[in-house]
């Protein structure tokens, strides 16, 4: 099809010809009009018929222009719309091919966006007073507050300057926050206290984070005072404690009690999160960025909760709206290395992780996912550095198998098989096929059919009704020459499961090799439709398309695999050159056997590239190509055909 530019240059042309066919058309209509005026008073109509006849004609012809004309650009998009499209960009070629591990949930330590974890790093106090509150006790101990730090800031200043009466000043305003300990250090003599003193005194010892020796008074405090601040600590305490219900209802009732602040509206919202009720988390967290805009908490939870969405876009802006009020803030950070997986940038979110995992280096979750990203992203020795020393401690078959595709990937066989073989070991029989079909697949690629057999029937007896393994151990059974069983297995692991496309596209393979093309069409067709269609898939489709003599439709699935493949490959882009020059594209059927044989050494490569050189009279090149073909190949079944072709050309 053409592009939008295309189609606008056209539709300007037709515009332009169109203005140009009414203005000859109006004079001509003036010349008839009048040579018809002309006929009436004279009698003479021989000029009307003239001209009559003469508009017919350039009518005829302007029409047969037209047609000429949209026929010729028609014929010029499809073949452009032909041509080889430029194959896809490695990092496009390694996200088609890389396996998305599944994060794991981060619900303990620094980088958990938690309530527990909020409250102890600090971004969420356990203690809001107000000095607008509608409790006098509340407005008492928040003037107090504010007193104690006015005089304590007063008293350094005067310490500073080496006045004596600093230690009055600390005095006085130990009065006010007999609690706090630098006060007490400053001003060690007795003072007469301010205010109720039981308040102040589990307050106090909610600052300084001792819940479990203010927990019990909390509560008795609460049961006979209408204070919302304690019923805000409490709530806060019974959050961390996992009582999200009671901590919910508790901080509505406190918000109605005269606590409302943004620090309510931010714990609230958490807690929804936690509980996995986003619509009421994002509502209570906009009302709490609407109150206080500068709480990096607030943000990162809001990001978390559009992130849950799906709506990226403003996850991001909300996440790094809090790394901008704390970079160093890592829940924020944790989850936009998640929002970044997810959008493939496995480069941006392995280096997000990796900067959560220096504010919590013990935590496996963690750990798990930093080196998920990095094996995604290509950085197999990071990975391997990362997870190697905890591989052998933890009792855990995904960080294990996690660590046996680094090795893998890295080229270290040795290593990624034992690593695959330990992965089985710890998986339960249900689920171990896919280490077992690793370290299988692993020791056929290096020829030990053997032991990859043995692996092989270990999956199949795991899940009986595995494709996937059945798939594997016919692979090997027919790596070992017995084709007839492999073609059984094929068959079996297909009938299990139809949709798929690893079965499908071996049975396939299976049935081109074998010349039985018709058979493998329905499978292959199957297996490309499926959600699960690789590089290999659209391979064998293409090529049995092109042995069954269809060109365009080999084109069209080779190009596809191309698009899929992790990697170029030599065997692709030598199928897809024989179909272009199949199809008669010889010009761009050279250009892709010439990268073909950058990439294989194939000796029918240089024969398809001599004839497509001929094909475009290119003589010399022919010539060259078709001989290093017989210098390669001098018993090819086709040898005479060639020396023939070189005897003409020459």
């Amino acid at each position: 099809m053409p592009d939008n530019g295309t189609l606008g240059i056209n539709r300007a042309r037709l515009t332009s010809e169109t203005t140009r066919l009414e203005k000859a058309l109006a004079v001509i209509g003036v010349l008839i009009i009048a040579a018809l005026v002309y006929g009436v008073v004279t009698g003479a109509y021989e000029t009307f018929v003239f001209l009559i006849s003469l508009v017919l004609l350039v009518g005829i012809s302007w029409l047969w222009s037209v047609a000429v004309d949209r026929m010729f650009h028609r014929l010029r998009d499809w073949n452009r719309s032909q041509k080889p499209k430029p194959v896809a960009d490695d990092s496009a070629r390694k996200e088609a091919a890389v396996r998305i591990v599944q994060l794991r949930p981060v619900t303990d330590g620094p980088a958990s966006l938690s309530l527990a974890s909020l409250i102890r790093s600090g971004h969420l106090p356990l203690v809001s007073v107000s000095t607008e509150s509608a409790d006098p006790a509340e407005r008492i101990e928040a003037l107090k507050l504010e007193a104690a730090e006015a005089l304590k800031a007063l008293a350094k200043e005067m310490e500073n300057a080496g006045r004596g009466e600093a230690k009055a000043v600390y005095a006085a305003a130990r009065q006010y926050d007999p609690f706090d300990p630098e006060l007490e250090e400053k001003a060690p003599s007795q003072v007469q206290e301010i205010g109720p003193d039981e308040l102040s005194r589990v307050l106090a010892l909610l600052r300084r984070s001792d819940v479990d020796e203010a927990l019990p008074a909390l509560e008795e405090l609460s049961n006979s005072s209408s204070s919302g601040a304690l019923l805000y600590s409490l709530a806060l305490c019974n959050g961390a404690a996992g009582r999200h219900g009671r901590a919910a209802e508790m901080l509505l009732k406190a918000a109605e009690q005269g606590a409302e602040s943004a620090e309510l509206r931010e714990a609230l919202g958490i807690l929804y999160l936690q509980g996995a009720d986003t619509d009421r988390a994002i509502k209570q967290l906009r009302a709490s960025v609407a109150m206080d805009d500068a709480l990096a908490g607030s943000h990162a939870a809001l990001g978390a909760a559009f992130l849950e969405t799906g709506n990226t876009q403003e996850a991001r802006q909300e996440l790094e709206e809090a790394l901008s009020l704390d970079p160093d803030f890592s829940p924020a950070r944790m989850a936009l290395g998640r929002l970044l997986y997810e959008k493939r940038d496995f480069a941006g979110a392995s280096r997000e992780f990796a900067r959560v995992v220096t504010s919590d280096p013990d935590n496996v979750n963690l750990l798990f996912n930093t080196a998920a990203a990095e094996v995604a992203a290509g950085r197999y020795s990071e990975a391997i550095a990362r997870l190697s020393p905890i591989a052998d401690e933890v009792q855990d078959s995904q960080i294990v198998q996690l660590l046996a595709e680094a090795h893998e990937k890295s080229g270290n066989k040795v290593l990624s098989q034992r690593y695959y073989a330990r992965s089985a070991e710890l998986t339960p029989a249900s689920a171990a096929q896919s280490p077992r079909l690793k370290l299988a697949a692993s020791f056929r690629e290096e020829g030990r059919l053997d032991e990859a057999r043995l692996e092989a029937e270990a999956a199949v007896q795991d899940n009986p009704r595995s494709a996937e393994a059945l798939t594997e151990l016919g692979l090997v059974q027919e790596a070992q020459g017995d084709a007839d069983a492999a073609l059984n297995t094929f068959r079996s692991a297909y009938q299990i499961d139809r949709s798929s496309a690893v079965a499908g596209t071996q049975l396939g393979r299976f049935m081109v090799e074998a010349g039985r093309l018709k058979d493998a069409a329905g499978y292959l067709k199957s297996a490309a439709a499926s959600s699960g269609a690789s590089a290999d898939t659209h391979y064998w489709l293409g090529e049995m398309h092109l042995r069954s003599g269809k060109p365009l439709l080999a084109i069209n699935a080779l190009r596809e695999a191309a698009r899929l493949a992790s990697r170029p490959r030599g065997d692709i882009s030598s199928a897809l050159g024989k179909a272009l020059l199949d199809a008669g594209r010889a010009q761009d059927a050279s250009e892709e056997l010439r990268r073909a044989r950058k990439l294989s050494d194939q000796p029918e490569v240089l024969r398809d590239l001599g004839y497509a050189y001929h094909r475009t009279r290119n003589y010399q090149d022919a010539v060259r190509s078709l001989r290093d073909y017989l210098q390669e190949r001098p018993d090819a079944a086709d040898a005479a055909e060639v020396r023939e072709l070189i005897q003409k050309l020459s």
